[in-house]
């Protein structure tokens, strides 16, 4: 495996030895390796998360140009919520 050298701050460096003293870890590298499968599942998930954004957007602005839409005032906005949210819990049910 190949060998990297890394600058750490003061506090990374003092969480990697509680982390290998408290017994979790048996070395530093392995506390590094740890991190870094979670930023890497981390980005896939960032990653796809922005790919159902997009989708929902493109989605919205579809809506919109069909003119599948509902213009609501600061008065309504508290009975259209309401409304999204029944609609929310009905679909659960």
């Amino acid at each position: 495996m190949p060998t990297q050298n890394v600058n750490l701050s003061d506090k990374q460096a003092r969480f990697i030895r509680q982390s290998v003293g408290g017994g979790d870890y048996r070395n530093a590298s392995e506390v590094v390796r740890a991190a870094l499968r979670l930023l890497e599942l981390r980005e896939r998930e960032d990653k796809l998360k922005l790919q159902v954004l997009r989708r929902m957007a493109k989605d919205a602005f579809a809506d919109i140009d069909a003119g599948k839409f509902e213009i609501v005032g600061p008065d309504g906005l508290d009975q259209f919520m309401a409304k999204i949210d029944a609609r929310v819990r009905a679909a659960r049910s």
